[in-house]
């Protein structure tokens, strides 16, 4: 097993890592975390298990990296001078000379026997080689050191913003797991998903997992399992705060129900749930008030505008919140 030593992927999203002697596609927009991820994998691997690593870079420099690794509390450079990690710098590589310096890499990483392969990005081997030389890269040449040394190596693939396409098409048929990070944004929110839509020898329950990118690097937001609770039958009713309503219900509302409001802006929806929970603070019920868009101020004086006694409600029973979701992220939620 080659785990990420990030803990809840290898608890909760792949239980004890990637199979070994696998050759792994991670394929995402820029700026999803793909390099993060991947450099997060050989870094745990050799500061938690003791495993060597190779990082081949055809993005940035050997000094690049090790500067923005270090911002996320990743020292390679110490790393190196243990002897466990290797950076092959692939940058200045060009067609003339590809096939040459693949013959080198191939040598390299037989002399240096990494049990962990990063190569950032095999979608600029894809263009230097070509779909039919990549295919003999990926399948030929690099699969078969995998297998020989049963190593694990991650492939960082670019995938373009709104493009379901990866690469060429041909690496994720030929790779033996895809990992998708995937940025959205809904306005000022952002959010980071990661798919994971094949992995051989390997179960995976959920068709999503959400994740934040710290200064910690990647953190995983645990969500537990959301189950419904058996609560014993009643008749009994509390009040919606309104008495002709509550005539109209004949008492009020059903305990442990659920009641959804709907109206247009203006028809006196947050009225209404004002109405609601001072009178049954005041009845001695313990009630919370959560608001995503009205500051606290806002909401007491909207209270004593309309004679509910507010601040007396909040004395003892009634707690107001006032968050705005679009100030945070999930990590702080």
């Amino acid at each position: 097993m080659s785990r990420t030593g990030i803990e809840y992927f290898d608890n909760f999203i792949l239980k004890d890592g990637f199979p070994e002697g696998s050759l792994i596609l991670v394929a995402g927009e820029p700026g999803a975390g793909k390099t993060i991820f991947s450099s997060t994998f050989l870094y745990n691997g050799a500061k938690k298990f003791g495993e060597k690593g190779v990082y081949v870079s055809l993005a940035e420099t050997k000094s690049e990296f090790y500067e923005s690794m270090r911002q996320l509390g990743m020292d390679f450079g110490e790393l190196e001078n243990e002897g466990l990690f290797k950076f092959i710098d692939f940058v200045t590589v060009g067609r003339d000379t590809i096939d040459k310096e693949i013959g080198i890499l191939i040598e390299e990483l037989a002399k240096f026997q990494p049990k962990r392969i990063v190569i950032d990005s095999i979608s600029v081997f894809a263009q230097v080689l070509g779909a039919e030389k990549t295919r003999v890269l990926l399948h030929t040449l690099l699969g078969r050191f995998i297998k020989a040394y049963n190593s694990t190596a991650l492939l960082i693939a670019e995938k373009p913003v709104g493009s379901e396409k990866i690469g060429y098409g041909i690496e994720e048929f030929v790779v033996d797991g895809v990992v998708i990070l995937r940025y959205e944004s809904f306005g000022e929110v952002t959010r980071r998903v990661m798919e994971i839509p094949k992995m051989r020898r390997r179960s995976v329950e959920k068709s999503q997992y959400e994740y934040v990118i710290t200064q910690k690097g990647i953190e995983f937001l645990a969500i537990p399992e959301l189950e419904r609770e058996e609560i014993d039958y009643t008749v009994e009713r509390i009040t919606t705060g309104i008495d002709r309503l509550d005539e109209m219900l004949e008492g009020g509302v059903y305990k442990g129900s659920s009641v959804l409001l709907v109206g247009m802006t203006g028809t006196g929806k947050s009225t209404f749930a004002l109405h609601f929970v001072v009178a049954n603070a005041l009845q001695g019920r313990k009630v919370a008030y959560i608001s995503f868009e009205e500051p606290m101020d806002q909401i007491i004086r909207a209270a004593k505008n309309y004679g509910m006694p507010i601040e007396e409600a909040m004395k003892e029973n009634l707690k107001v919140f006032t968050w705005i979701p679009e100030n945070k992220t999930p990590v702080y939620t």
